[in-house]
């Protein structure tokens, strides 16, 4: 079956989210898309779903980028040595946790800011990115950074790199896929640094986690971990139990449950 292009209507593929179809501000629809609610379109704009595409039918044929109202994803702003981060949160793009600024992320940044931490030349990789907020503010402080996550979270990663970094400072942020335990091998093992805010929530996850740090460190790495040891399962048991076997430990920074931890590796010869 074929359609034909009435006039005023803009097709957008049903793969595209709206940042990347940069259509937005809305209000009401006759319809619904991935990532388009009854919420969410213009006054005066219109929704039609064919079989490939999200169309929207506008007064004009001009939409007006993403700016105004955005129920599908929210935005909070924070204030760390200096720089303003605008994050945005795709909270109806199936990211589940990925989609939310956590506190051990906030408190991270919290504490390079209060220890006025200059990361310039400085090698990085931030695991578990999500949002991307504590591995964006380390490029802001100077450091080379290389943000990684699950594939589907990198959208979200790409576009609070985009909107927080300077274009003359992007070239120091990299985004790409590391799953715990499989991708370490596809990157290089000369990363000074290593952040990891709210990475530490199941244990599951633990020994994959561990694989992977023990992959990245060696005797001049230094990691930091930021959690929350009284809401995430198995966390403090992680961080006084497990990690210490294998690593040197130092509890730098605590608030509240939230507790950021200075990681280097053991320099023995049982250290694997």
């Amino acid at each position: 079956m074929s359609y034909q292009k009435p006039e005023n209507l803009i097709f957008v593929p049903l793969s595209w989210t709206l940042p990347q179809a940069e259509y937005g501000g809305y209000t009401s629809c006759s319809g619904r898309g991935r990532g388009l609610t009854d919420q969410n379109l213009v006054e005066g704009t219109s929704l039609v779903l064919t079989d490939r595409h999200v169309c929207l039918r506008s007064k004009s044929t001009r939409m007006s980028a993403i700016d105004d109202k955005k129920p599908w994803w929210q935005e909070k702003t924070f204030e760390f040595s200096g720089h303003t981060l605008k994050m945005a949160m795709f909270k109806e793009s199936s990211l589940g946790v990925s989609a939310y600024v956590w506190e051990p992320g906030v408190e991270l940044c919290q504490y390079f800011h209060n220890e006025k931490v200059n990361f310039a030349g400085k090698k990085i990789l931030e695991l578990g990115s999500g949002t991307g907020i504590v591995g964006i503010l380390a490029v802001l402080l100077g450091g080379d950074v290389t943000l990684t996550d699950r594939p589907r979270v990198l959208k979200q990663i790409e576009y609070n790199v985009a909107a927080n970094i300077p274009s003359h400072s992007r070239h120091r942020a990299k985004v790409g896929t590391l799953v715990w335990g499989d991708d370490q091998f596809n990157y290089s093992t000369d990363f000074e640094v290593i952040l990891g805010s709210d990475i530490v929530y199941s244990p599951i996850h633990f020994p994959a986690l561990v694989k992977t740090l023990l992959h990245f460190c060696s005797v001049n790495t230094v990691i930091y971990l930021s959690s929350n040891l009284n809401a995430r399962m198995g966390a403090e048991n992680f961080h006084k139990e497990v990690l210490p076997k294998l690593f040197n430990c130092e509890l730098v920074h605590s608030n509240k449950g939230n507790c950021i931890y200075k990681v280097t590796k053991e320099c023995t010869d049982n250290a694997d």
